[in-house]
């Protein structure tokens, strides 16, 4: 697998200077995006790999940072919402989440506790809680915490090759949905509208509901995700990362001619909301406690709810775009 993520990376990377069209320009940037989750996926497979085989401090401090690595790769594509990220739940096989019933943690320990080791073809039959990402930062930074380097072993090293397996299959997917993306001009429309959505999304739940902006009020960090690695706001920073790498050209593309003063607000919004988000620690926690810390946090949110509100009433209304409902809607 190694060698295929590899093969990924290099087939995609010639792309992005010989794209043309919006639609040519989005696909070869995302085509990039998703080589390099396939490609820190599988790095992060084989350190658990390795990890497993010896485990220690070093190596579990190792196996946590190479986890960030290609989480945050996850975050900056994670705003796509159409093609192949739709086949088999594949964007809740990557990322479970809100889990407002803490299923990773219970989930994960019911595996841990079985009389059988976990393979490869029993976790295929498991629910998406302990799958992907989120089940690995449960089992890495919170049940290896209590339990020891090693603990989570092997369970965590058949996740982490499964989720390789499934990041090297949505880049190949990718590669092979570009006839079809590139030849339809509605797909303007669906990466706007994932767009608009991912930025919604980062405003009202994963800023809004943890910072107490709705409902319960209270400030709750476990409301974020990756609140466990203590890296909720580091994902809020890689997703606009991802807006500005993988959206953005192929916006500039369709904007340029036409309305050139809105691509430039368009940039300005989204780089206020990227300085604010990279001005911030990594972690949440400490900034909700803090009502000092706690004004960063609502200067982020508002200028997040700004872009979100340029988005939809400036971008979506210039190109003739309607919001549609999204499944995620009223979550």
């Amino acid at each position: 697998m190694k060698k295929l993520a590899c093969m990924v990376v290099a087939a995609v990377l010639p792309l992005a200077a010989h794209a043309q069209t919006p639609l040519q320009s989005w696909h070869a940037d995302l085509s990039q995006g998703y080589a390099r989750l396939a490609a820190t996926s599988g790095q992060l497979s084989e350190a658990l790999n390795q990890y497993c085989a010896m485990p220690d401090a070093a190596g579990q401090s190792a196996v946590r940072e190479q986890w960030i690595k290609a989480f945050m790769a996850w975050q900056a594509v994670r705003f796509v919402e159409f093609g192949p990220i739709e086949q088999d739940s594949m964007g809740w096989q990557m990322q479970f989440w809100p889990d407002k019933k803490n299923l990773i943690a219970r989930k994960s320990q019911m595996l841990l506790r079985s009389e059988t080791p976990v393979t490869a073809e029993m976790l295929a039959n498991e629910g998406v809680a302990v799958k992907g990402f989120p089940a690995l930062e449960y089992l890495l930074f919170e049940h290896e915490a209590k339990s020891g380097p090693g603990s989570a072993c092997p369970l965590s090293s058949v996740i982490g090759n499964q989720l390789e397996a499934n990041a090297e299959t949505l880049a190949q997917n990718w590669q092979q949905f570009q006839p079809h993306f590139e030849s339809r001009d509605t797909y303007t429309a669906d990466m706007v509208k994932s767009a608009i959505h991912a930025t919604e999304i980062i405003r009202d739940k994963r800023l809004g509901e943890p910072m107490g902006l709705h409902g319960s009020n209270r400030r709750l960090h476990f409301l974020a995700d990756a609140w466990r690695s203590e890296q909720s706001l580091a994902t809020v920073q890689a997703s606009l990362e991802g807006l500005d790498d993988y959206f953005m050209p192929g916006l500039e593309q369709v904007l340029k001619g036409s309305a050139p003063e809105l691509l430039q607000e368009t940039r300005e919004r989204l780089t206020t909301a990227l300085e604010k988000a990279r001005a911030l620690p990594p972690g949440m926690k400490a900034l909700l406690n803090n009502d000092e810390s706690y004004a960063q946090l609502q200067s982020l949110f508002i200028s997040i709810d700004a872009l979100v509100i340029h988005l939809n009433d400036r971008v979506a209304v210039e190109l003739g775009i309607v919001k549609g409902f999204n499944s995620s809607d009223g979550d």
